[in-house]
């Protein structure tokens, strides 16, 4: 599963959201990150699928070793 993830340099999530939702048959809606943000497409840990996104903001954060952007669980 994977889901539209924001982030700061520090890899604290501030915006996560499931894509899919953003496209309907009359429309789309578009976002753009604010200022300072990374933005990526990332896939939710083994586990994880299915908890609330409101949730996983709290469980999780975003992590740059190895140079690919990825969520991993806060610890």
């Amino acid at each position: 599963m994977k889901l539209a993830v924001s982030h700061n340099k520090a890899g604290e999530i501030t915006l996560m959201f499931d894509p899919s939702k953003l496209q309907g048959s009359d429309y789309t809606i578009g976002y753009e990150p604010a200022a300072g943000e990374n933005h990526h497409q990332l896939e939710v840990p083994k586990g994880y699928e299915g908890k609330p996104v409101t949730e996983l903001a709290h469980l999780l954060h975003v992590t740059t070793h190895g140079g690919a952007p990825k969520l991993e669980v806060k610890g």
